[in-house]
């Protein structure tokens, strides 16, 4: 039995990442990015596994790649690409919502290394969704977090994703294309600059308040009315003039340090352990009833009754 090794606290501790809090609403961005180096620490070991790979650097060892693979068109290499990770998922990640698939591993080192990737797997796809402005794929992400969030309690969490769910199908045309599309914006036109459109408010409200502080004894109704009106033409010239004379935003992008060192030594962890061969019998010490994945429990029937009250409510 192991009470932490190869879960998040102990790789939390092998990185040393001691900005990343237990709770994390408390440092955001410092648990998102060990998120993302630990999912993508999961998957290197899970695509070495499948395909019999020593290290990183191995040639896979794998039927589905043929040897003259680079003389194929794009098109066929893709449609290879997408049987070769078809089978990698289907075995590897278990984020099924079949009722007869639900029924888990007995290994439970296996099991929290499967839900790590699925879960992991999600919240990348709707990060990337959203800084690519593609409101399907966010609407496809959506309709997983909807079970997702009643399987882990969130109720409001849950009825959101059905607000939106019903909104896309019973607004006009017009209207559900502006609810997909309309979430989002690039104020740099770079591309995958997108942010939420709610976050770009965000960024907004905080430039009229620095105005207002500004303002002093002169802060009047009339000044705040005022401030709201010219808010957008004051940034983009202030954001102009920063451009023209060399001056840096605080808020520019960072250089983003490497890590690759870090993402080597999960690697070297998971497959150390080798979390990916199934193994009777294992389990963690913090875990140790945990079986299947997140829609174990789900009562399928219970879902669509639960999801149809809600949507009527909206009518």
């Amino acid at each position: 039995m192991y009470k932490h090794a190869r879960t998040l606290l102990q790789l939390k501790n092998l990185l040393h990442r001691t900005s990343v809090p237990r709770d994390p609403k408390n440092n955001v961005h410092a648990a998102e990015e060990f998120l993302k180096v630990v999912v993508s620490g999961h998957i290197l070991a899970a695509t070495m596994k499948h395909f019999n790979m020593a290290d990183t650097k191995s040639t896979p060892d794998t039927s589905l790649i043929p040897e003259d693979i680079m003389k194929y068109s794009p098109q066929e290499r893709w449609i290879v690409l997408q049987k070769v990770v078809e089978s990698l998922v289907k075995k590897h990640v278990d984020f099924s919502l079949d009722d007869q698939t639900k029924c888990g591993s007995n290994d439970r080192v296996l099991s929290y290394a499967q839900q790590v990737t699925a879960l992991g797997l999600l919240y990348l796809e709707f990060q990337d969704g959203i800084h690519e402005g593609d409101g399907l794929r966010i609407l496809r992400c959506w309709k997983f977090f909807t079970p997702l969030f009643r399987c882990a309690n969130h109720k409001n969490y849950a009825i959101e994703a059905v607000n939106l769910q019903w909104q896309y199908v019973s607004l006009s045309p017009r209207q559900a294309m502006q609810l997909l599309w309309s979430r989002f914006i690039n104020t740099h036109g770079r591309p995958g600059g997108n942010i939420p459109a709610d976050l770009h408010m965000e960024h907004i409200n905080r430039s009229c308040k620095t105005v207002m502080k500004n303002l002093g004894s002169n802060l009047t109704e009339k000044s705040l009315d005022r401030v709201g009106r010219c808010i957008g033409p004051v940034v983009n010239v202030t954001n102009r003039f920063d451009s023209e004379t060399g001056v840096v935003p605080e808020n520019a992008l960072h250089s983003v340090a490497s890590v690759q060192k870090d993402l080597d030594a999960i690697v070297a962890q998971l497959t150390q352990e080798d979390v990916f061969e199934d193994s009777k019998g294992r389990k963690h010490k913090s875990f140790p009833k945990l079986t299947g994945n997140v829609y174990m429990n789900l009562n399928s029937t219970a879902l669509l009754t639960w999801m149809r009250s809600k949507a009527l409510n909206l009518k």
